[in-house]
């Protein structure tokens, strides 16, 4: 009881902080960039993201270069975010590009593998452990670099309203979700859902957070999404 009490306590505080932030940045408090609230947020979740699964490899036996794999990372969810370039120029950006605004985090992901691949060279010792480490650094830019470029690139959307209600979305639905397949899990599971990979998920929890998350997506789009986008 005691620990499902502090998990909702801890959603509630995050949900508030989070609420916070997507407002200021939605209204675009002292500031007229979209992105500018959220993307510091953003950059500090990659980098502890980063550490941590650099920290479960290393666990693992495997001695990855943390620079380079934060550098990659760091590249990809910034340029997913080059749009905000163009809001502080008054125009749009990137414009005309055969890249377009999409394959820009890919140019930054392949500079990564660049960055990746010369300090493997530099700290080389023997084929085989060199390149398990160069493989599991580009994972980890791709990883945890491609997934929060995405919201990055999801706020930056060209229709404004349509951006911060899909960012929202995302961020509401997934904390109900994980909420609710706790709660389920704790008070009714019974049947492992993975026994070895993780022995505390069950069906029911896995059951509960799936409903949890269609209510919840429900009810955002229908009573909180209109408060959102400014009832329009």
């Amino acid at each position: 009881a005691a620990v499902l009490r502090w998990r909702l306590l801890s959603a509630a505080v995050i949900i508030s902080v989070l609420v916070t932030l997507v407002t200021a940045d939605h209204q675009q408090w002292l500031v007229p960039i979209r992105g500018f609230w959220l993307l510091p947020v953003l950059l500090l979740i990659a980098v502890m993201a980063t550490e941590e699964v650099l920290e479960l490899l290393r666990h693992g036996g495997h001695t990855i270069d943390r620079v380079s794999t934060h550098i990659g990372v760091l590249a990809i969810v910034l340029a997913a975010a080059l749009p905000m370039v163009g809001d502080a120029l008054g125009t749009r950006f990137p414009e005309n590009s055969s890249f377009g605004r999409f394959g820009w985090p890919a140019v930054a992901a392949s500079l990564g593998l660049i960055v990746a691949f010369t300090r493997q060279m530099q700290l080389f010792v023997k084929p085989a452990t060199a390149m398990v480490s160069l493989s599991l650094s580009v994972m980890v830019m791709i990883y945890i670099g491609g997934m929060l470029g995405f919201l990055a690139s999801l706020r930056l959307l060209d229709n404004e309203p349509l951006g911060i209600v899909a960012l929202v979305s995302l961020l509401f639905i997934t904390k109900l979700a994980d909420t609710g397949a706790y709660t389920v899990g704790k008070n009714l599971g019974k049947h492992k859902l993975t026994p070895v990979l993780s022995p505390g998920n069950t069906v029911e929890g896995a059951s509960g957070g799936f409903v949890f998350a269609i209510v919840g997506g429900l009810v955002y789009f229908r009573a909180i999404a209109p408060l959102v986008r400014g009832g329009d």
